[in-house]
């Protein structure tokens, strides 16, 4: 096609790159990233290389297992001066890992399912004092535990050196990663509990039995309410009739106004029971004065707690038959109807099952109300004892805890020296092995040339000359000697033979 570039296959995604601070490598609104990697603590120029290569790692891990989800992270740098820059808040629809670089200065961090304190080595001479420094560091913090990455899984120290990314082994980091994927499906259920040991348990269980028991006995209290007035039934004088019998009950709540028929110039003591008459509203004979009329109303309205008192303490006296008086009754508490008021109405709800429905009512909203109070103060009194016990379980970690990780940080560090001296070592060895195989042949060149200007001189040409006029001479006596000797041995056996 003209005007446009061919179509090219753009091959295998590379490693996680970081474009700048607080940038996604990857798009922030794309779906296809399911990690979200934050990186916190001081700017270096190997955050992005530690990052990449981290990753290149678990890239590496997850060929070897073919079932595990595949690991598509999308970055974010707030490091150094990110932290006053505008951030992208961090999606809670996938799992998070927050990657701190020692020294961090700010307070806190932010929350994540999974942290990886990393420290960068700045002299090695400081590093025993800069490692223990960024360990304090970051006990402050209270990170639980479970939460904290682990690389190396024969170390017993929650940091981690930046150096030793490249010895990492390439599957037990995608396990690591995969771990913090699966993490963020349990981590809510298991933070509610990820502090509380027995004790705790038993203690909050004891805790809310009390209070359960405490709410349970006061609202079946059968206690008289402060406001509430119960009239008992009391004779009076109604003529010549049948006996009747009523109870009038004054009940005191927000919407409806209780009459009460006063024939007493006194007004009673709160919790008193006053008298009252014995007939049902109706007219009776008689031509004495009325007495005053009282009103019970509320002028403002109940609260949650009042209307918690009311729902406990209202009691409802049975009614109690009373037989008509032929004769006067002398009494200074007997008070006696005119036909005016004879018949009096009583502004009470509709029947006792309302009264009944309306008190369950106030009753299961206070005690809601007072659930909802009561689970608030639990989950404030657990988050308290959770801080507590985070702060009191970092700062008395064990001498021996500290011991072995000196141990084993002092262990590596006599390792590493001796494996140098080793090197150092062998390497002397060659250098000195090479320089006396080279002295050697030098020496071995220098004697070959030496007898080449000996053998090529005029007095290594007369040595040989005489030499070999020796060698004849020698050999021509030796043939003489052999000579006469066999001529002597002839003539001795031709004697003998004579």
């Amino acid at each position: 096609m003209t005007g446009s570039a061919p179509i090219q296959d753009p091959g295998l995604p590379s490693t996680p790159e970081v474009f700048g601070q607080d940038s996604p490598r990857f798009d922030s609104n794309g779906p296809s990233a399911n990690l979200q990697v934050v990186l916190y603590g001081s700017s270096s120029s190997i955050k992005y290389d530690f990052a990449e290569e981290l990753f290149r790692k678990a890239t590496v891990g997850a060929d070897i297992d073919k079932f595990a989800e595949t690991v598509r992270p999308q970055i974010l740098d707030r490091t150094g001066d990110a932290a006053s820059t505008p951030r992208s808040e961090c999606t809670p629809d996938r799992p998070s890992l927050a990657i701190v670089y020692h020294p961090y200065a700010n307070a806190t961090i932010p929350q994540h399912t999974a942290y990886l304190p990393v420290i960068i080595p700045t002299n090695n001479d400081l590093f025993e004092k800069e490692f223990q420094e960024a360990r304090e560091a970051w006990a402050s913090y209270n990170i639980p535990t479970h939460r904290i990455l682990r690389l190396e899984a024969s170390s017993s120290s929650m940091l981690f050196a930046a150096e030793d990314v490249h010895k990492l082994d390439p599957y037990h980091t995608h396990q690591a990663i995969q771990r913090i994927m699966k993490q963020e499906k349990t981590v809510s259920w298991f933070g509610m509990f990820e502090q509380f040991n027995t004790v705790h348990a038993v203690t909050l269980f004891a805790l809310l039995c009390l209070i359960t028991g405490f709410s349970v006995n006061t609202a079946l209290s059968a206690q008289p309410l402060k406001g509430f007035t119960i009239i008992s039934p009391s004779p009076t004088i109604a003529g010549k009739s049948n006996s009747n019998q009523s109870t009038a009950l004054a009940v005191r709540t927000t919407s409806s106004i209780s009459v009460i028929p006063a024939a007493i110039n006194y007004a009673p003591a709160r919790g008193a029971v006053l008298p009252t008459a014995a007939s049902s509203p109706s007219t009776q004979s008689g031509s004495r004065d009325v007495g005053p009329i009282t009103h019970v109303e509320d002028t403002l309205p109940m609260t949650w707690t009042e209307r918690l008192k009311v729902s406990k303490e209202i009691m409802v006296r049975p009614s109690t038959s009373v037989s008509a008086q032929t004769s006067s009754v002398v009494s200074s508490a007997v008070a006696t109807t005119s036909p005016a008021s004879s018949a009096v109405t009583l502004r009470l709800v509709d029947s006792l099952s309302e009264i009944v429905a309306a008190s369950f009512k106030s009753l299961i909203d206070a005690v809601e109300h007072d659930l909802k109070d009561l689970i608030l103060a639990l989950d404030e009194l657990a988050q308290a004892i959770k801080r507590s016990t985070r702060a009191v379980t970092e700062q008395s970690k064990s001498a021996a805890q500290v011991i072995r990780e000196q141990f084993e940080y002092r262990n590596a560090r006599a390792k590493g020296k001796a494996r140098e001296i080793r090197e150092k070592g062998m390497q002397m060895i060659s250098d000195a092995g090479s320089s006396f195989w080279g002295r050697t042949n030098k020496a071995k060149e220098r004697a070959s040339f030496i007898k080449d200007l000996v053998v090529s001189s005029d007095a290594w040409n007369s040595y040989v000359k005489s030499h070999g006029e020796w060698r004849d001479e020698l050999r021509a006596r030796a043939r003489h000697a052999r000579h006469r000797a066999r001529h002597q041995k002839d003539g001795m056996k031709s004697r003998s033979s004579v």
